[in-house]
């Protein structure tokens, strides 16, 4: 018999008269004010520009340090017919951020190559081995390179070094933390580099790769350069960038927000063969609302699936693919590959918790774990999965050959809120081989002579940060009252008007207490169908997903009911519904 979930929930009250003054001066109703000061924002005008804010609202590309330098060679090289030969990542934020950039330079007349490293036989970043054979290819071409990176490039020093001695202009484009030392690029765009005033530093790589197609196409508009008198339409990339966005984990605030919300409908309406395809083969109907949680789950998935256990050309393929039938085998393909990725997955995620459960007698705040012939390709996703189970940082390692035979451990890391992973990893520098990433993901290479060390070291770090504060978090929960009439119609429109939610804007989980689930069934593969009523009275129709088995024990049965709210357009019909969240006896709280 199923029995309630064992999270802890935590009711969301801020102050009273906050939410009250809020609403009041910025004319929203009461329970969305709650979720904007829960969030940090008291004053009207921040809710007012989050609510509104569209393209026109997005900061200027200029301000991006080294972005005039980097548009000027970018701008000459057209004007030349130079080469331009863009290396990307292997993950959906540098291959999203690869056909952004290629593909708006073929629009403009440009020649182009792309590069997309294999992740098991080049690695992350750039490659020496690579770079000597693009220079060979292109050692006739009389009218010179131009290197581009995209995701990738900013702790490549030694390989940038190559590069330019190869007879490269090289440009980096990257949002990666900085290193201690940077490269000596021609021109290094980052938001995080000192000078550099963009006010948004939480850019995904597709979107610095977006914002780089911007200063290009102004500068070529302030030189006359389009004399055919059509422009490339800058909206027409934002499907990839949101994609690339949402699947990265950026931060769904100011300009990532913008730039995720408008992309969220360019996929909707996309014109592009691979996005059709790949929205039919995940079960997403055209004409569908097409939000974060679609985009992060079964899109980027599939896309990501390619670079994990393959090659990330297969995904780049399919994203820049002009013929239906072409796109409609790779999309396959991809879904195959995911297929795959997810029975690899599991596997090792239970290899994974049977090591954790013996770990966790010695290291209470932090896994450090190993094991051979893990695929690397999944270790990142098994990570998350176990973040999300003990609380507790982790990093995950399986053994690898180095090229003079040395016996290297290579793999991911996730974290969790409040411990910076990228901070506590500097810390192990001496430990380390190699290392890169950000506050809350990251690679790394290590030997295994210092696997021990770098798990006692981690250990007392997140001991210091985490101390009374590891374990799951508890389900964070708003009251949701009643909403009747006109009442209920402001507060879905506003609520719509919150979206997209995800990381740095996260999804209200609601809660309505003494209610009851009517009309229950299993629909699909052990789903559970309701309606939500209280007092009698109809509220929302509702999905429970892989909660069928709870059937039985929720018929006739008041409780407390933790959800999601959702809004679902099917064929040009919407519907608002519940998604089942948590539950518990309505007489405990």
């Amino acid at each position: 018999m199923a029995t309630p979930l064992s999270k802890k929930w935590h009711c969301v009250e801020p102050d009273a008269q906050i939410v009250e003054k809020l609403a009041r001066e910025a004319d929203i109703p009461v329970s969305i004010a709650q979720i904007f000061a829960a969030n940090g924002m008291s004053r009207a005008e921040q809710v007012r520009d989050f609510l509104h804010s569209g393209l026109q609202q997005l900061p200027q590309p200029f301000l991006l340090k080294d972005m005039e330098k980097a548009v000027n060679l970018i701008v000459a090289g057209l004007e030349r017919n130079a080469l331009f030969i863009i290396y990307g990542d292997y993950d959906v934020d540098g291959v999203t951020a690869t056909a952004v950039l290629a593909v708006f330079l073929q629009e403009v007349g440009a020649r182009v190559k792309t590069v997309l490293p294999n992740r098991k036989i080049h690695g992350y970043g750039l490659h020496a081995g690579l770079l000597e054979q693009l220079a060979e290819e292109a050692a006739g071409d009389t009218k010179g390179a131009i290197l581009v990176t995209v995701d990738c490039g900013i702790s490549n020093v030694d390989e940038i070094a190559l590069a330019r001695e190869l007879g490269f202009i090289t440009i980096i484009t990257d949002h990666h933390r900085l290193p201690d030392r940077l490269p000596e690029a021609d021109a290094v765009i980052n938001p995080l580099q000192d000078g550099c005033v963009f006010p948004d530093k939480d850019l995904a790589g597709v979107g610095l790769s977006f914002y780089l197609t911007a200063g290009i196409r102004s500068a070529m508009r302030k030189k006359n350069l389009f004399s055919n008198g059509k422009e490339p339409n800058l909206k027409e990339y934002l499907d990839l960038v949101a994609i690339g966005t949402v699947c990265d984990m950026a931060p769904l605030h100011g300009t990532n927000r913008i730039l995720v919300r408008t992309g969220s409908e360019v996929i909707e309406q996309t014109r592009r063969h691979g996005l059709k395809s790949l929205l039919r083969i995940s079960n997403i109907d055209g004409g569908s609302r097409v939000g974060c949680e679609n985009i992060a789950f079964r899109l980027g998935p599939r896309i990501n699936a390619a670079g994990r256990l393959d090659d990330a050309r297969l995904a780049y393929s399919l994203l820049v693919s002009r013929q239906a039938e072409e796109a409609a085998g790779l999309a396959d393909a991809l879904n195959a590959l995911n297929e795959e990725r997810k029975r690899i997955t599991e596997d090792i995620y239970v290899s994974c918790c049977a090591l954790a459960e013996k770990n966790l007698k010695d290291y209470k705040y932090s896994l450090v774990l190993t094991g051979k012939n893990w695929h690397q390709g999944v270790l990142g996703i098994v990570a998350s999965k176990l973040v999300q189970e003990y609380g507790l940082p982790t990093v995950l390692l399986t053994e690898t050959r180095g090229e003079n035979g040395l016996v290297l451990l290579k793999g991911s890391a996730r974290s969790v809120e409040g411990f910076d992973l990228f901070a506590a990893l500097t810390e192990c520098t001496d430990l380390l081989e190699k290392f890169g990433g950000h506050e809350q993901a990251a690679g790394l290479t290590v030997q295994e002579e210092n696997i021990a060390a770098l798990a006692n070291r981690l250990e007392g770090i997140a001991a210091n940060i985490l101390s009374g504060k590891s374990g799951p978090e508890k389900l964070r929960v708003f009251s949701l009252q009643d909403l009747t009439g006109n009442e209920r119609d402001s507060f879905l429109n506003y609520y719509r008007a919150m979206e997209p939610f995800g990381v740095g804007n996260p999804e209200p989980v609601f809660v309505v207490e003494g209610c009851e689930l009517r009309e229950l069934q299993i629909v699909g593969d052990g789903h559970l169908r309701f309606v939500l009523f209280k007092d009698n009275r109809r509220l929302f129709p509702g999905i429970g997903f892989n909660r069928g088995e709870l059937k039985n024990l929720l018929t006739n049965r008041k409780i407390d009911l933790a959800f999601a709210l959702r809004s679902n357009r099917f064929r040009g019909v919407e519907q608002w519904q519940v998604n089942f969240v948590d539950y518990d006896d309505a007489a405990t709280h």
